[in-house]
């Protein structure tokens, strides 16, 4: 019949284009449920172009500073503290910073007291990201420059500890990388998803996250001591539901999440970040004696995207203390000589961040330090320092390090410039006195 051959073809090609298309769906329902390929470089496409939710900068802005170019993602408006004519430039060597960056700059009421270890973005002549240690005088005395390993796309400077004997170390680009207090190259741990604060446990171990889990790991030289996840706490909790605000229950599916499913077989991660864990922070023995309903050991955790500060003992996995909901996206939870806990509350929900003081046996916090005082704001990052004469140090979002008294003046600022409107990002800072400086020294001469 005529057209018969046409309209065969016609037939033939769509159900070519059906196949097709139900060959897609099919592969599009795999990506999405059992992230096959290319589940992984699409949701890395999906997350470089949302950026983070108080990221601000625009899709060229994150190209050119992944690419290598001005630091874009880094950048923040700058804020002035006090009149621009109070802070001086910082004493460093011609060749420590690239010449496209301003130099940070400084105020102080006391110099030559002490000195800032401070971790961030820097644009140094030789890296982007690192450490720099200040001196109250502005003298910039050395510098720490973590270069990004082979392979690795990682963009985040993360944060920075110091460990016993003035190790310096650093988890940007979500990997393990120490030196001495020299600048010399001791070891690394490039395999993991390491995060947030990094915590010393005594002379010679230290707690660090790594994705779900928590590490204690060996000074020397990096190695895994010991370990437990987040998993392993909830099911020795199990009557204890404090985890599971951000988890959904399934109906007849089940969690591709192996290691979860095993335990939690009706529940999957509602988010790609439930938990948010960035601090993990050990009870000293020293100070076990002031908190009779813990021993030293025990593992002070801080949860934000709970608003969630927890006590859990490593080895039994068991949650001996919370507090859930009296901060707002916390960071930095401390043991102190009072016997109290205290916690740099960001406070998303507020105007300002702030430092609060938590009784074990209390419910509502104590402010310390309020971030109206200083226009401090720190939205998603941050540590501080108390001293031994009541003053303390904290950084905030955008670039800024304050020490201020017991009263509240300021005693030190420092500012990481990049222009004279604009501050480059700073994740935390450790004090060290004049005499832990001299005594770390003395190895480098």
């Amino acid at each position: 019949m005529p057209g018969q051959p046409n309209r065969s073809k016609i037939l033939w090609k769509l159900a070519v284009a059906y196949l097709v298309a139900l060959a897609l769906l099919a592969w599009g329902y795999a990506i999405g449920r059992h992230k096959v390929f290319p589940y992984r470089l699409a949701l890395g496409t999906l997350e470089f172009v949302r950026g983070d939710p108080i990221e601000d900068t625009s899709l060229l802005e994150k190209l050119i500073s992944d690419l290598g170019g001005a630091p874009m993602r880094f950048v923040h408006p700058r804020i002035f503290t006090m009149e621009a004519s109070a802070y001086r430039e910082v004493e460093a060597a011609a060749g420590v910073f690239r010449e496209l960056r301003a130099r940070p700059v400084f105020y102080s009421l006391n110099p030559g007291r002490g000195a800032y270890l401070i971790h961030g973005v820097f644009e140094f002549e030789d890296g982007r990201y690192g450490a720099v240690l200040v001196r109250q005088d502005g003298s910039l005395l050395r510098k720490w420059v973590f270069h990004r390993p082979p392979d690795n796309d990682d963009i985040d400077p993360a944060k920075g500890g110091l460990l016993p004997n003035g190790i310096v170390v650093s988890n940007a680009f979500r990997v393990l990388q120490a030196q001495d207090f020299c600048g010399n190259p001791l070891w690394s741990v490039l395999d993991g998803d390491f995060h947030h604060s990094i915590e010393a446990a005594d002379e010679t171990s230290f707690w660090v996250l790594n994705g779900f889990d928590f590490e204690k790991r060996n000074v020397a030289d990096g190695r895994l001591i010991s370990g437990f996840s987040i998993f392993e706490v909830m099911a020795s909790n199990p009557d204890l539901h404090i985890f599971e605000a951000r988890l959904r229950p399934l109906q007849w599916e089940i969690s591709d999440l192996a290691d979860f499913a095993e335990d939690f077989p009706r529940h999957e991660l509602a988010l790609d970040d439930p938990f948010h864990f960035n601090d993990a922070t050990p009870l000293d023995a020293a100070l076990a004696n002031r908190y009779p309903t813990f021993r030293a050991g025990d593992l002070l955790l801080s949860a934000r995207s709970l608003n969630l500060l927890a006590m859990v003992r490593p080895e039994t996995k068991k949650v001996l203390w919370y507090r859930l909901g009296i901060t707002s996206r916390q960071h930095d939870a401390d043991f102190n000589h009072h016997g109290t806990i205290s916690v740099l509350d960001n406070n998303n929900h507020g105007p300002f961040s702030r430092i609060v003081e938590i009784s074990p046996e209390g419910a509502l916090p104590e402010v310390l330090v309020d971030g109206a005082d200083f226009q401090w704001v720190n939205d998603a990052h941050g540590n501080y320092q108390f001293m031994p004469d009541g003053s303390v140090a904290f950084v905030d979002y955008f670039g800024r390090l304050l020490h201020v008294d017991a009263n509240g003046s300021i005693l030190f600022e420092f500012q990481n410039l990049y222009s004279d409107t604009e501050m480059l990002a700073i994740r935390n800072v450790h004090y060290l006195s004049d005499d832990e400086v001299a005594a770390l020294e003395l190895a480098c001469h």
